[in-house]
């Protein structure tokens, strides 16, 4: 009792419920203020961890000093009552008052004023791949520009200032940006801006138009609440064209600004760097962007374009990397220098930039071109460390993991591609491709009927189905899908590749020979990204020995087993190529060999069991205990992942779009 005296003579308790409630008033105007201020939430649970351990100071100098009329003094036991007389009561009392009277004020204010204000996003930067952080950002659509140059051509100038606006926001951290392709197909299907933002998920857009008349340009662009059609920012820019990246730069720290997005130092720096001071390589570059890779003779137009910006800036970073896919794209295409081009024009970028997120981008692709899958992981994984959100570097980085058998990591990889582009078929292939990797049928039909009851009709979804038939063993209906597709205009290149692989697989070498053969002029020795799939040359071959053409599918076995051995000399470790070998000794009837190959194959990364144990260039290995256990081998690894998946909730943004359905 003495103790509790003591302590009320000394105004502890009076201290300690002071401090209470001036600390409660402190957090309630850091929990009310700080969001709408755009400050993380870390900030308030600073000031709660203050207070807490503020409050013990407070009680410790409470006992050793005393407040009295002639101010704070230090405490002692002999003059305690003289120092706690009425005055200082009254002063402690009066504080307590205006502290609770204050913390009233907050609280009415906190519900009248900020009752119906959104917060503004957190100035935290989210990490990588973190779904709830990813969501909680600001959202955005930049549509396409519109091109009011008097000139139709210069329409690749309008499209180029569009990519380039939107490649920049999509750097930043705190801002999602949706993809070209998903905000094309948006505006494909909705009927307002107010639908396509529905369907993406977005809360501004960004449009604008581009008029080019000589060496000058004038920009209109404007941020509108697609719910509204409010408008939250506009500016006109009238400008010389060699001030297109001062407007590009402006642009983007406008919208950062307005919609209140983080953005860290670096990545401000990233926006500010020029990336050429030349613009005519600049409006090289931009033509080039707009030529397609897929059709041989605008990558090689593009190539021209590429190679005479540079000549005009040797420094252009992008180009160099741009050019390095052309020839990547070049290798695909049959020829055999592509992939030491790509090669040596990647580095040129990355020797510019080592920091370069595309530079490392490209380096990728030149890997894949060589064939050198390990390699090619590396350079994405770096490339998404500098852009954790780059496209190509998930949903390419997705195919290669589960080309090495890591294929819980390649639907993580290519889920996260989603997240710019949940509309967009190709994406959605990706998704597809780990499933079927790893046997997960039953997500993998689910994935397929969603994208089938959306609308989306395209050549590797229909493979994608045809492929799941095939791993079933319902080789007629997968034989029926594919010839109806065909009928109906199946004339894309890539899918006419796809199912000459496929009938040659499934014994339909008559209706095969044609494509294959053109193929195998064009391109013989490019590996697709299908189970079925082999190089053009090895599934000539095989077609021609079925057909009694032995001595010419002789040759061709040949020329594959060559090929192979260049680019395994040269470091190649694609669990493909190194099956094709094993099939090809297969077929010729050296065991030993195939075993070998086949086993290298599995420990790259080949996991394609139910294709293996139905593939008819193995039939000769069938009856060998050691083929059985190999397979099984396979079945335990994909198991592996399956577990994986579901442990670590890898597929739980595809399970949810699925469960959504299509009306989500």
């Amino acid at each position: 009792m003495q103790l509790i005296a003591e302590l009320r003579r000394r105004n502890v308790f009076r201290v300690a419920t002071a401090y209470a409630v001036v600390g409660w008033l402190l957090i309630e105007i850091s929990d009310t203020i700080f969001p709408n201020l755009g400050l993380p939430s870390w900030t308030v649970t600073l000031v709660i961890a203050l207070v807490a351990l503020g409050f013990p100071v407070a009680l410790l100098l409470a006992w050793a000093f005393e407040l009295t009329p002639d101010g704070v003094r230090r405490a002692s036991a002999s003059d305690a009552e003289a120092a706690t007389g009425p005055p200082a009561r009254r002063d402690l009392d009066r504080w307590i008052v205006a502290g609770l009277v204050a913390v009233i004020g907050v609280l009415l204010v906190e519900r009248l004023w900020f009752a119906d204000r959104e917060p503004a996003p957190p100035a935290a930067q989210p990490s990588p791949g973190d779904s709830t952080s990813d969501a909680a950002m600001p959202a955005i659509a930049v549509l396409p520009f519109d091109n009011y140059s008097a000139d139709p051509t210069d329409a690749y100038f309008a499209g180029g200032m569009t990519e380039e606006i939107a490649g920049q926001l999509a750097r930043l951290s705190g801002l999602r940006v949706m993809s070209r392709t998903a905000v094309a197909r948006a505006l494909e299907g909705s009927e307002s801006l107010g639908d396509m933002a529905a369907e993406l998920g977005v809360g501004s857009v960004l449009e604008g138009s581009v008029r080019k008349v000589g060496d000058r340009v004038r920009i209109n662009a404007q941020l509108v609440d697609p719910r509204t059609g409010q408008q939250l920012w506009s500016q006109e820019f009238d400008r010389q064209l060699a001030d297109v990246f001062e407007i590009q730069r402006e642009v983007a720290l406008a919208i950062v600004d307005t919609l209140r997005a983080s953005i860290t130092s670096a990545e401000q720096a990233r926006i500010e760097t020029v990336p050429t001071s030349d613009p005519e390589a600049y409006q090289l570059y931009l033509r080039a962007a707009a030529l397609s890779g897929n059709v041989p003779e605008q990558n090689r137009e593009a190539i021209a374009l590429l190679r005479a910006a540079l000549l005009r800036d040797p420094n252009f970073e992008k180009a160099w990397s741009r050019l390095a896919w052309r020839y990547q794209w070049e290798s695909w295409h049959g020829d055999e220098n592509g992939a030491a081009l790509a090669m040596e024009y990647s580095g040129k970028a990355l020797a510019l930039d080592p920091e370069s997120p595309d530079a490392h981008a490209a380096r990728a692709a030149a890997y894949s071109a060589l064939e050198r899958i390990t390699d090619m992981r590396a350079s994405f994984s770096r490339a998404l460390e500098l852009d954790p959100e780059l496209q190509i570097a998930l949903t390419d980085g997705g195919i290669a993991a589960s080309t090495q058998g890591d294929i819980a990591e390649g639907l993580r990889l290519s889920a996260r591609a989603l997240r710019r582009s949940p509309n967009v078929p190709n994406i959605r292939w990706h998704v597809g491709y780990p499933m079927l990797a790893m046997d997960d049928d039953a997500r993998l039909e689910a994935w397929l009927d969603l994208a089938a009851a959306e609308g989306m009709q395209f050549h590797r979804l229909d493979g994608q189905r045809i492929l799941l038939l095939v791993a079933q063993g319902k080789r007629q209906e997968a034989l029926g899908r594919l010839d109806e597709l065909l009928t109906r205009g199946g004339d894309h290149p890539e899918f006419r590749d796809f199912a000459a692989d496929v009938r040659v697989f499934l014994g339909e070498y008559s209706a095969a020979r044609a494509d294959l053969e053109l193929k195998s002029r064009i391109a013989p020795d490019a590996v697709g990204d299908w189970a079925t799939s082999r190089s053009a040359r090895t599934n000539h071959a095989f077609l021609l020995e079925r057909l009694g053409e032995t001595e010419r599918a002789a040759r061709l076995y040949d020329d594959a087993l060559r090929y192979a051995a260049r680019r395994i000399a040269g470091g190649g470790d694609s669990p493909l190529r190194l099956f094709e070998v094993a099939s090809i000794h297969a077929v010729r009837g050296d065991t030993e060999a195939a075993f070998e190959w086949l086993e290298r194959s599995y420990a790259a990364g080949y996991r394609a069991s139910r294709f293996l144990a139905q593939d008819p260039m193995f039939e000769s290995l069938r009856g060998d205990r050691r083929f059985a256990e190999l397979l099984e081998r396979m079945v335990q690894a994909k198991a592996r992942e399956r577990a994986r998946v579901e442990a670590e909730g890898i597929a739980a943004e595809v399970d949810a779009m699925i469960a959504a359905g299509p009306n989500r």
